[in-house]
């Protein structure tokens, strides 16, 4: 495509002329308007690109007089003295006639011949991206990819073009904000977790919101993440986007069920639970409960950012998704071969933007989980710092929780102190919240219990805190808890 030819088929010289004629009339009042909502490739007609990139070095330079000759000679000195039009077109636009107010009604008018020139070109990539790759191999992107391409740069098309619109001030429809969530008082404004004590303390899954579970291999938070995403879509009616890159579909419908029935996993797998009457009734009532909502399961491994974003735009668009999870944050084998000199934990940081743009691109909560390194295995806490890429984790997550299973060392003294039906009423793990915007964190956890034969993890009915603050009774014990280790 010969660029600057199907630039000039959009082009409005006119307009891009009077923008110009403006800040050289009156700089001060019109150089920053169209400095905050013009880029340099917004003008599409070559002499008056370069007119714009040496009046913002002559503003950037404080120059007192603006005039022909100091544009004429900041030409010479970036050496555009052949693109600026000539001495008759720089002269010309000094002296049109023409109101400093109007400049922008231009700058729209600009815009929105950029826009439709970017979308054009957009058009055109894409269209050879797929071309070339027609041809299925190893090294060729599929169509979801290609896909996700295309969405993500006509997404940021559509964000460009919202430049031309002004800032608006905060105290507009403040009012309205106010009444609105007065009308509806709620200790937990975000999407529950199912978990009481943490959805006070984090305020829930808040729309446009990412949230990061860290925790060591086989810790249980692909079971914690389950169980989020079948009280999201089963108890609040909210459809769920469950992008996998470990679990097959097969492996997680038995895993649900599992846990929406309370009967061991096993049990489900192997067909034997239907010679208990008890498991088969409730098995029978689970399935009544997976028709109830909805949770699509995406067996993803081989993802792409791109990827993922086009499944979730897709099926909010399809279904109306009101949460997305991710399971979970890691390098897919075929990016090792592909990041060359990008360090792997710099690649993981990129993952962690990318799904919190889309969390606030979607406005849903995006839900994700990532491993933490060895330093963190066997101490029954986890810390901020374990987690790979934790400083751009950090500064781009919302929540950041991490889950661990207590130290045997750690049960052993809670026994002793407490005696045993109170340590096993206060569970096997913890979820810390190790950074949240919605509050403080809380290091020392919530008590959770972990059932590992039906994949359930609730908040233990016994928690430290509560033991430790107000002397709270010591609950009867549940010895229908599977193992500590």
């Amino acid at each position: 495509m010969d660029l600057e030819k199907t630039k000039a088929k959009f082009a409005h010289n006119g307009n891009e002329a009077a923008i110009i004629a403006c800040v050289l009339k009156d700089p001060d009042s019109c150089f920053f308007e169209v400095e905050a909502k013009l880029r340099d490739q917004d003008f599409l007609t070559v002499h008056n690109r370069a007119l714009w990139a040496i009046i913002k070095s002559l503003m950037r330079e404080e120059i007192v007089n603006l005039d022909t000759t100091a544009i004429l000679n900041q030409a010479n000195t970036l050496k555009l003295e052949e693109k600026i039009g000539g001495y008759d077109y720089v002269n010309a636009l000094f002296e049109k006639s023409i109101d400093p107010g109007n400049v922008d009604f231009y700058i729209k008018r600009v815009l929105d011949a950029s826009t439709k020139f970017k979308i054009l070109q957009t058009t055109i990539e894409i269209e050879e991206l797929t071309d070339k790759n027609r041809v299925l191999t190893g090294d060729n992107l599929d169509a979801e990819s290609i896909v996700g391409h295309a969405q993500d740069r006509f997404l940021q098309i559509s964000i460009d073009s919202e430049r031309g619109s002004d800032a608006v001030d905060v105290s507009e429809g403040l009012q309205e904000l106010v009444e609105e969530a007065k009308s509806a008082p709620t200790d937990v404004r975000g999407l529950s977790t199912g978990f009481d004590i943490l959805d006070k303390a984090i305020n829930g899954l808040e729309p446009g919101t990412l949230t990061v579970l860290g925790a060591r291999p086989k810790a249980g938070k692909s079971a914690t993440l389950l169980n989020i995403a079948q009280n999201v879509a089963y108890n609040q009616q909210q459809p769920v986007l469950y992008i996998d890159t470990e679990m097959s579909t097969r492996e997680q419908q038995f895993r649900l069920l599992s846990i929406l029935s309370a009967v061991p996993e096993k049990e489900i797998k192997n067909g034997t639970y239907a010679s208990n009457p008890q498991w088969d009734r409730a098995v029978d009532e689970a399935l009544q409960i997976a028709s109830s909502g909805m949770i699509l399961h995406k067996y993803y491994p081989d993802f792409t950012a791109e990827g993922i974003s086009a499944l979730a735009r897709k099926y909010q668009h399809q279904y109306g998704i009101g949460c997305l999870i991710f399971d979970y944050i890691k390098l897919p084998d075929a990016d090792l071969q592909l990041i060359g000199s990008v360090k792997e934990y710099q690649a993981l940081g990129y993952l962690c933007v990318a799904l919190k743009n889309l969390a606030g691109q979607l406005e849903i909560p995006v839900m994700t989980a990532a491993q933490i390194g060895r330093d963190g295995a066997n101490k029954g806490h986890v810390n901020a710092n374990e987690f790979a890429d934790s400083d751009r984790i950090l500064r781009y997550s919302n929540t950041i929780l991490g889950l661990a299973p207590k130290t045997k060392d750690e049960l052993k003294k809670l026994e002793e102190e407490y005696g045993r039906d109170t340590m096993i009423a206060m569970g096997t793990h913890r979820i810390q919240i190790l950074d949240t915007r919605a509050g403080g964190t809380d290091f020392s956890g919530i008590d959770m219990r972990f059932r590992k034969t039906i994949l359930t993890m609730e908040e233990a009915r016994v928690q430290l805190r509560d033991l430790r603050s107000d002397g709270a009774e010591e609950e009867q014990a549940d010895h229908g808890f599977d193992t500590y280790s």
